[in-house]
């Protein structure tokens, strides 16, 4: 008898109604599931394995619309915030801050036990154009970047447990030293930059989690293996000189377009645990803008088994211990780290686990599989 397909194995008729009424979810959408098991959250699962879920957040997402607030309640252990606590959103002039968006989403993940992830202090983009104009020589901006991040980390101190401080500072065809990117931050201050923003951070709040965050690190192709090379090689360099770093974050922008994960990735994953980093997916995605599909269904398995064929590579290294996806539900949107920067890059349909309604999709119940087959995470 011919082996059953995991998108073909139904289980039992009665099971899949019984779970089904149990969600609130139509019959038809069970019938296309891999199992009948009743939907458990997936920060309940991931957190049997000891690891966090969550989502990025958008505060007036999380203002007008009580489902997408519900949602993030139910299914979340930690959230972070899209754009809310950028410098543009941030500190919109010198001597003013404005918090009210980023309380909004630390508020309410106090309100229902869920930690905060920030996000972040040092970027090529989202600067405000007054920085530009009072960054004027190397001190002024090192007084400036030392103020920011300062400020921002006393006024989060204990609610905020954990901070992106440095966010894509590899670009190779920059042709900088060290593959570093031609940025702000690096023209004004080179290279020393991220040694600042990791000690400002660290004197603000010693307690938090400090992470490096970039893109590009996951496929088995020529640009993604080199790049995972200059950051373990960037990565030691910061440990030997004292850098207060303790987590490294893969963002994880994906595509639903054939490519391979290697198994290099994973090799790459347990040495910088072994640097004694913490190691996260911080900005989960899959997108969909290629792939020719007749229906919402087919387009969905193809991005259930990205997700379903990342989560089970990282996860199985048992040293990734928080998996944030970039939004909670689908919405049609350009995605990917230089989605706001590209103008060639289409527009994903249905990049997340969970739909525009808030209802799970084939790639959040492969989730949930790949949370309850991952290892115990090594902390």
């Amino acid at each position: 008898m011919a082996a059953i397909s995991r998108r073909t194995m139904l289980g039992q008729t009665v099971s899949v109604a019984a779970a089904a009424m149990a969600t609130n979810l139509p019959l038809a959408a069970w019938a296309k599931r891999r199992d009948p098991k009743p939907w458990v959250p997936l920060g309940k699962l991931a957190a049997a394995r000891g690891i966090d879920f969550g989502m990025a957040v958008n505060p007036h997402r999380l203002a007008d619309t009580p489902s997408y607030g519900e949602l993030l309640a139910r299914e979340c252990t930690i959230v972070t915030p899209e754009n809310a606590m950028k410098w543009e959103a941030l500190h919109p002039a010198r001597d003013r801050y404005d918090f009210q968006q980023a309380d909004a989403i630390v508020d309410f993940a106090a309100k229902h036990n869920i930690k905060v992830h920030g996000h972040t202090f040092v970027w090529h983009r989202a600067l405000p154009p007054w920085v530009a104009r009072e960054a004027t020589d190397k001190a002024s901006a090192e007084t400036i970047l030392r103020e920011h991040i300062t400020a921002v980390m006393q006024h989060f101190k204990g609610r905020v447990l954990s901070w992106d401080v440095v966010n894509e500072a590899i670009q190779p065809k920059d042709g900088l030293p060290g593959n570093m990117r031609n940025s702000f931050w690096y023209e004004k201050l080179g290279p020393e930059y991220m040694d600042i923003a990791f000690d400002a951070a660290h004197k603000a709040d010693p307690k938090a989690v400090l992470s490096y965050n970039d893109y590009g690190l996951e496929y088995a192709n020529r640009v993604d293996t080199a790049k995972r090379q200059t950051v373990l090689t960037m990565l030691r360099e910061l440990k030997k000189r004292g850098v207060p770093i303790t987590a490294l974050g893969m963002q994880s922008h994906l595509r639903a377009t054939g490519e391979k994960f290697g198994p290099d990735l994973a090799d790459f994953i347990h040495e910088v645990h072994s640097m004694g980093l913490e190691c996260w997916v911080t900005e989960l995605d899959v997108d969909d803008s290629r792939v020719i599909a007749a229906d919402d269904h087919s387009r969905d398995m193809q991005v259930a088994d990205v997700y379903k064929q990342y989560l089970d590579l990282v996860l199985g290294t048992g040293c990734v211990n928080t998996v944030v996806t970039w939004g909670v539900w689908d919405q049609v949107r350009a995605v990917g780290a230089e989605a706001g920067v590209a103008t060639n890059i289409g527009k994903s349909q249905r990049p997340l686990l969970f739909d525009s309604n808030g209802q799970p999709k084939q790639a959040a119940w492969d989730a949930a599989e790949s949370f309850r087959e991952a290892p115990r995470c090594k902390r």
